[in-house]
């Protein structure tokens, strides 16, 4: 998740559930679904939290992942003859 910080209110935001990459093509300060006045309401796809909080949870979500398994051994089999 692409997250920004709301220019007007400052809570955490995913760029794909709002304008945020119409207003950095515009050069304005992008903004969260519910301080847009075109969209005028918060999507609902997670909960509205200050910027730091979310990052954080984001932070710690992504090291909790585990992106490298270790190399499964596998038995050698020769090719059938």
């Amino acid at each position: 998740m692409s997250l920004f910080q709301c220019s007007q209110c400052g809570c955490a935001e995913d760029t794909a559930l709002c304008r945020y990459w119409s207003a950095r093509l515009r050069e304005v300060k992008p903004q969260c679904s519910a301080c847009d006045p075109e969209i005028g309401k918060w999507h609902g796809e997670f909960q509205r939290e200050p910027y730091a909080v979310r990052k954080k949870r984001e932070i710690n979500r992504w090291l909790e992942m585990s992106w490298v398994e270790s190399p499964r051994r596998r038995k050698f089999t020769p090719p059938a003859a």
